[in-house]
């Protein structure tokens, strides 16, 4: 009896210390806790090869005959297959898989052959000017989808998380659209399940990951780096896709009407951190432009084409 009453005071006694350590380490994206104060706590968050980054023009980058395309593997079942519960961590909105050993991807250059999919989750602005984590040559986009995966050596997310090469996040920028994106109406519309932090988690039963994704998408760029928030571990391949996903105003308006706590004081927007150097990282592409062997004529006409592709995007995100 004696021995099960000092077992139970070690197990008080550790939860306790457990929270108070926690209680320390807590973060966010603004004030003393914010991005800029991460690296307190959590020491990696200022290390060399950190995430998001400016991406630089397609020109500057490397471009890798090795990044092939990918195999989504299981992306076209419905949610019910593995388990997508949805929820509001404060932070964001999270879908994780919960069973989802066969949703894997493969393919597209990744360090190790298959990887799990473990959860997917976005960021994005208070208003459709910003949001995204990555920028594209200085521009900032409305919102920016995270696939995350783990190499299916480990059994879980939390035993490859800090492994070298362990994660591989497919992300993906949004683009303004005057229609409402049909394939996101189910994922909007069951956020109103999760609207505040600490509330209930929803199933997705329906819901197809591939549905998360645009129609056609093959262009990419890959860099290794880091976590986006904290512990910032240095253990991501990560994948930013050219191919935007369409999303319209009305959409967005609605990621904005999620909230830290159930007052509903303060809702969650601008959840995106700051670019880092890229520092000596090399950013790749299996995206090849035209060879600078072709004639004075063909050279201006494949770059005036680039040129009016450019303009024509960002006048039609801003006008």
């Amino acid at each position: 009896m004696a021995i099960h009453y000092i077992l139970r005071a070690v197990i008080i006694l550790l939860g306790i210390l457990h929270k108070t350590e926690g209680a320390g380490h807590t973060w966010s994206y603004e004030g003393t806790n914010g991005p800029s104060f991460w690296k307190t706590n959590y020491p990696i968050c200022n290390q060399q090869t950190q995430s998001p980054i400016d991406l630089p023009p397609i020109a500057s980058m490397t471009y890798d005959s090795n990044l092939d395309p990918f195999t989504l593997h299981a992306f076209d079942k419905p949610g019910s297959m593995y388990n997508l519960t949805m929820l509001n961590n404060g932070h964001t909105v999270k879908v994780n898989v919960e069973n989802g050993a066969s949703v894997m991807v493969s393919g597209g250059g990744l360090a190790h052959s298959t990887y799990k999919v473990a959860q997917f989750h976005f960021h994005w602005g208070s208003n459709d000017t910003r949001g995204s984590e990555h920028t594209y040559n200085g521009l900032s986009y409305p919102m920016e989808l995270h696939i995350v995966t783990y190499d299916s050596r480990y059994v879980s997310l939390g035993e490859a998380v800090d492994k070298n090469s362990g994660l591989a996040v497919l992300g993906f920028f949004f683009e303004i659209n005057d229609d409402a994106n049909c394939n996101y109406s189910p994922l909007v519309d069951a956020m109103t399940n999760v609207e505040y932090y600490g509330g209930n988690n929803f199933k997705m039963s329906g819901f197809k990951l591939r549905h998360l994704m645009p129609m056609m998408f093959g262009n990419y760029f890959r860099y290794d780096g880091s976590l986006t928030t904290p512990p910032c571990y240095e253990s991501v391949q990560w994948t930013v896709f050219w191919q935007k996903i369409p999303i319209s105003t009305a959409q967005m308006e609605k990621f904005r009407k999620l909230y830290t706590d159930s007052s509903k004081a303060h809702s969650i927007s601008n959840n995106y951190r700051p670019v880092q150097a890229l520092n000596d990282r090399t950013v790749t592409t299996n995206m090849k432009l035209p060879e600078t062997t072709s004639s004075s004529s063909e050279l201006f006409s494949n770059i005036s084409a680039l040129v009016f592709v450019s303009v024509f995007t960002i006048f039609k995100r801003w006008f």
